[in-house]
C-alpha cells in the first residue's frame, strides 16, 4: 500500500534462481536466506538444481505458516521439499540452534514465524 493507503499495482519481472546463477556462472552456492513471506516453495523450486549441485549449503529461512497458507501454499510443503533436496532442518532460537533436526514437520502454527536452518544431510557413520 501507498502512504495514503491505497492499493498499488506493479509489475515485477521474475526469473528462476538457476537460470540466474547459471548466466553469471555460479555453479554452487554456500549459504542462501530466505525471506519472502509465504513463496519459500516458489524460491525451492526456482533454485532447485543449484541446491542439489551445492552439497555444502546451508538454507536461512524465516517462515511464517499464516503467510505460507495465506499464498496458497502448504507449510509441510516447505519442510518436505527441503528434506527432498537432502536437508536436515533446525529451528533456530534467539540463543542457538534449539533442537536436533525435525524427523516430522513440528508445530509452527500456534508459535507464529519461525527462523529455520537447513544443512545437508550428512551419512550416518556406521560404528
Amino acid at each position: 500500500m501507498g502512504l495514503s493507503g491505497e492499493r498499488r499495482r506493479h509489475e515485477v519481472r521474475v526469473r528462476r534462481g538457476d537460470d540466474l546463477l547459471r548466466e553469471e556462472g555460479v555453479a554452487q552456492i554456500d549459504l542462501l536466506k530466505v525471506d519472502v513471506e509465504g513463496a519459500e516453495l516458489d524460491v525451492l523450486e526456482g533454485l532447485h538444481d543449484t541446491l542439489k549441485r551445492s552439497r555444502d549449503a546451508a538454507i536461512l529461512i524465516e517462515l511464517n505458516p499464516a503467510s505460507v497458507t495465506a499464498a496458497g501454499c502448504d507449510p509441510v510443503g516447505v519442510w518436505s521439499s527441503l528434506r527432498q533436496l537432502g536437508f536436515d532442518v533446525h529451528d533456530v532460537n534467539d540463543r542457538a540452534l534449539d533442537s536436533p533436526q525435525f524427523d516430522a514437520w513440528p508445530p509452527l502454527a500456534s508459535h507464529g514465524y519461525r527462523n529455520l536452518i537447513a544443512v545437508r544431510r550428512r551419512p550416518r557413520s556406521e560404528d
